[in-house]
């Protein structure tokens, strides 16, 4: 449900906004339904979001293209656990912040945010203050130095793999 949609192309909407409002509502139906205070109130999603997701579902062609898809695409159960669970609650992951950067030796990036997600963590794009580790691959760039001048944890593809 969260790649559906941030495949949609909303403005404003990457992947963990969508992966917020996906886990939020748990369908398209609601989320086509759902008030701007609905979307505004999640975690993480402030009010120009919140607008462009209602002016994107408001468009006659947007709804039409959304039935159409829905027409031919199965969207799967979210793999996320009831983060009350204990298993969320017991991993090394839970309520951890992530942004990978760099080329990683065997995980694809997306395949790597998932597991954080369904771990009960954060993945973010960007490293801030609030970021607990930046898991940095080869050429890692400018977010290797961010990480480094707010004195963020580093760590490897390896460490990232014994934490989880």
């Amino acid at each position: 449900m969260p790649r559906f949609l941030a495949s949609l192309s909303i403005p404003q909407v990457g992947e963990e906004t969508a992966f917020d409002i996906a886990k939020h509502f748990g369908t398209i139906e609601k989320i086509q339904k759902a008030a701007f205070s609905e979307i505004e109130a999640i975690y993480g999603v402030g009010p120009v979001v919140a607008r462009a997701v209602i002016d994107w579902f408001k468009a006659a062609a947007n709804k039409k293209l959304v039935a159409n898809l829905l027409k031919q695409v199965k969207i799967e159960k979210s793999k996320v656990p009831n983060l009350e669970s204990n298993v969320a609650k017991n991993s090394n992951i839970f309520g951890k912040t992530f942004v990978f950067t760099g080329t990683l030796p065997t995980l694809e990036r997306t395949d790597a945010e998932e597991t954080v997600r369904n771990l009960g963590g954060n993945a973010s794009s960007s490293v801030s203050k609030k970021t607990d580790y930046v898991v940095a691959g080869e050429n890692a760039g400018s977010k290797l130095v961010k990480a480094e001048e707010l004195g963020v944890r580093v760590i490897s593809e390896a460490d990232f793999l014994k934490t989880i």
